[in-house]
């Protein structure tokens, strides 16, 4: 029997669900503490130009101009490179290494699946073009990269705003801290749901990209061949 009956497909779902799991806690660990230290900062932002205003009071040029401003947003900034890599063409980060690993599982269970004589090779093994590949894909139409950094510049742009909120209440205890309190959870948010997005979107084009890479040219279907590029 060429290829063996999907006796059970529920087992292989749990495995890839499971397999992610790690990686999406991981990568929201990450975006906490960077979330969590971008607003501690951008609170000293608040507080420390009202100290040094003539008047007490924060104001919006103050709080931009101070060294804890830009640290804050500097946080934002590592988070995209921790993510997804320094820049467009990077292949870096801990996105791409989620794939990855998606990539070298689904290579172990289409070989465990499938009859050998529908292997493309003697011995299927994850191949170095398709870790690259894995690692490169496009979520959308955007490189993975470009995708992340639409959410951080929306959270920077959306901190200066809390900021201006912040500063302009500074004498009031209560007030001052609420902006900044909201942009801290809506973000973590935000941030989240676009990794989880984006790291069971590579997971499952992963999958198929190791079943092309394993299975013989003959058997995989044209269309799919022409979307993976094989």
């Amino acid at each position: 029997m060429p290829i063996q009956p999907p006796d059970d497909l529920a087992a292989i779902d749990r495995r890839m669900r499971g397999r992610i799991a790690p990686w999406i806690r991981r990568a929201s660990e990450v975006v906490g503490a960077k979330i969590d230290d971008a607003r501690a900062h951008a609170q000293k932002a608040v507080t420390d130009s009202a100290k040094a205003a003539r008047d007490g009071r924060a104001t919006a040029i103050l709080v931009r101009r101070s060294r804890s401003y830009l640290a804050a947003v500097a946080r934002l900034e590592e988070l995209l490179t921790l993510l997804a890599g320094p820049r467009s063409t990077s292949n870096a980060g801990l996105i791409r290494d989620a794939w990855e690993a998606s990539y070298r599982d689904s290579t172990a269970i289409w070989r465990d699946r499938l009859d050998s004589s529908l292997w493309r090779s003697s011995d299927p093994q994850p191949t170095r073009e398709g870790v690259a590949t894995a690692r490169s894909q496009f979520l959308q139409g955007y490189e993975l990269h470009d995708w992340i950094d639409h959410p951080v510049r929306r959270a920077i742009a959306d901190l200066g705003r809390a900021i201006n909120l912040a500063a302009a209440t500074a004498a009031d205890e209560s007030a001052r801290l609420d902006p900044l309190d909201a942009w801290e959870s809506t973000k973590r948010h935000a941030l989240t749901q676009s990794v989880i997005g984006a790291i069971g979107d590579g997971d499952q084009r992963s999958h198929t990209l190791a079943a092309v890479d394993v299975m013989a040219l003959d058997v995989v279907a044209p269309e799919v061949a022409a979307i993976l590029g094989t």
